[in-house]
């Protein structure tokens, strides 16, 4: 293991265990390189890459495959990455993270049960941040442009969607 906590200080760190769970096609593996990117976030996001963090560029690249990646795995391997996602939005949503809602607005369109489940999932985690926050007139404004317009539309379109099929 501490190969490995040295190894998360080089650059290209992130991108390689995104590679892994991409490649490898061993579930066993898929699981460890998941598992391993979350507790990886969870220990470096937040710590600045000069000193030690996080590389800009790894970044960049999570943030843009993560969401994708976890809506494609299988359940297991989307708990992870999906715990990744939240830590990731929980530092970077919505100031250096402008393309998530975008995103899962669209991942929500989808004709595919496990790929709208799984984006309204992480919908749910990302914007759980809000909850706890004190009332200001900022966080109102954060809440209306950077969630409520982007997502209000899309989810309600869900909801009539899953109430057409209790219906039927």
């Amino acid at each position: 293991t501490d190969a490995l906590e040295g190894a998360e200080r080089t650059p290209g760190f992130g991108t390689m265990l995104l590679q892994v769970l991409q490649q490898v096609q061993q579930p066993e593996v898929q699981q460890a390189a998941a598992i391993y990117l979350k507790n990886y976030v969870r220990r470096n996001w937040d710590i600045a890459a000069d000193q030690g963090g996080v590389a800009d560029a790894d970044r960049k690249t999570i943030k843009q495959h993560l969401l994708t990646m976890m809506l494609a795995a299988a359940r297991p391997i989307q708990v992870q990455l999906s715990a990744a996602v939240a830590l990731v939005a929980k530092a970077d949503f919505p100031g250096d993270w402008k393309t998530l809602v975008p995103e899962l607005v669209e991942k929500c369109k989808s004709d595919q049960l496990s790929v709208m489940k799984g984006a309204m999932e992480t919908a749910h985690s990302v914007f759980e941040k809000y909850r706890s926050e004190g009332r200001s007139e900022a966080l109102l404004r954060e809440i209306k442009f950077s969630v409520v317009e982007p997502f209000q539309e899309t989810h309600l379109l869900v909801f009539k969607g899953c109430m057409a099929k209790i219906g039927a």
